[in-house]
């Protein structure tokens, strides 16, 4: 007896270990300006080695007895912790900013980017009923709600996601790779959209608009804030309400924007501080559940996700000029929902840095939609062809 009690602790002792040193790393990652560093994030965001490592990890700490109480305390606090901090630092007075074209121009992408695998499916289940029989019997199509989620939202809205449709972990380690190669050639490819952007607008005819200046961003405030005693006691407090998982999300969503438009001295700024640092360890105990020995990736997955790439930037590039819209915007808009806050700004230091506080804004606007137009995906697919 004593000797089981023994090794459980030896076990989260390790675990623990394993899960500080992890958020050291992806930390330090993060902040690094060591160039080959910077270089080698840039095609592997450290975002990915939250996932990753602890995966690895349980491949020489035998973790299995206690995977199911990290689930528990993931799904019960973390996550709504970070969904709460994420949608709480979102600053609903700066979008005047970027309103009328610019914001219209996002919400287009973001709308075309939830409603392709729903098209996708249907023409599937239309002209190719085999691989769409395929995809329903074997899970493949809960592997896009997550990518919606991730180049909408970003990682949290993937993660949330996917515990709501309960995507399968090699599945959903599949998406992250997958999604990470298709982002950052995006990445490349807006580089060079924004550089040559003038010349586009001179042969499309489109006139460009003068810049808005944003208010200056608010500054973090100590670790021990007001902010994070209340993302405590929410993710507490949310824990013993009778409520489903999806309810938990969307009331969580709507509490946070409440609070970042009422409560005149919440810092949003020190909100986005403790949303990054959540959902690094939402990702590292979601990597702890990952088993390598089940892991393939699907050629068809790949296919779908190059259709919707090629059809996502075809819808944009239309709206931009029928719209009219500035085409750098088309650039910084569309890094807002596939980059995010990271290579969002950087896309748009390339053509002027006085647009890089917008690039963050659209960001941060993205991260707080991007659960809601996963959940509108879900819907319409659950009406449409599956029952989830």
């Amino acid at each position: 007896m004593g000797l089981g009690i023994n090794n459980q602790i030896q076990v989260w002792v390790s675990a623990l270990a394993l899960i500080m040193s992890t958020l050291w790393l992806v930390n330090h990652l993060q902040k690094t300006q060591n160039r080959w560093l910077v270089k080698f994030t840039d095609w592997l965001p450290p975002i990915l080695f939250a996932y990753l490592i602890p995966a690895f990890g349980r491949l020489i700490i035998p973790i299995e007895s206690i995977i199911p109480s990290l689930s528990w305390f993931s799904k019960s606090f973390l996550i709504p912790a970070a969904v709460f901090s994420v949608m709480a630092g979102l600053n609903i007075r700066s979008l005047k900013s970027v309103w009328p074209k610019p914001i219209m121009l996002f919400l287009s992408g973001s709308f075309i980017i939830a409603s392709l695998p729903i098209l996708i499916l249907g023409v599937a289940k239309l002209f190719f009923l085999e691989v769409y029989l395929d995809w329903q019997s074997t899970d493949l199509w809960k592997g896009l709600v997550p990518i919606v989620g991730s180049w909408i939202g970003g990682s949290t809205s993937q993660v949330v996601l996917k515990e709501i449709i309960d995507t399968p972990d090699p599945l959903f380690l599949s998406v992250l790779l997958i999604d990470n190669i298709a982002v950052n050639l995006w990445t490349i490819l807006m580089f060079q959209w924004i550089k040559k952007s003038d010349h586009i607008d001179n042969k499309w005819g489109i006139q460009k608009e003068k810049n808005t200046e944003l208010n200056a961003e608010e500054k973090k405030g100590g670790w021990w804030s007001t902010e994070l005693l209340v993302i405590i006691g929410y993710s507490i407090m949310s824990y013993w309400l009778p409520w489903s998982f999806l309810t938990m999300i969307l009331c969580t969503s709507v509490l946070g924007v409440i609070i970042s438009v009422l409560a005149p001295k919440w810092n949003t700024a020190n909100s986005l501080r403790w949303a990054g640092w959540l959902i690094i360890l939402v990702m590292v105990f979601l990597g702890f559940k990952l088993d390598f020995s089940q892991w393939n990736i699907p050629i068809s997955l790949i296919s779908v996700v190059l259709v919707w790439f090629v059809f996502h930037a075809l819808w944009i590039g239309l709206h931009t000029y029928i719209f009219r819209v500035p085409s750098a915007w088309l650039a910084i808009t569309s890094m807002a929902n596939l980059g995010g806050i990271s290579t969002a700004p950087a896309v748009t230091a390339a053509y002027d840095q006085k647009l890089m506080p917008h690039a963050v804004l659209l960001s941060i606007l993205s991260m707080a939609t991007g659960t809601l137009w996963g959940l509108w995906t879900i819907y319409w697919i659950q009406q449409l062809f599956v029952t989830l």
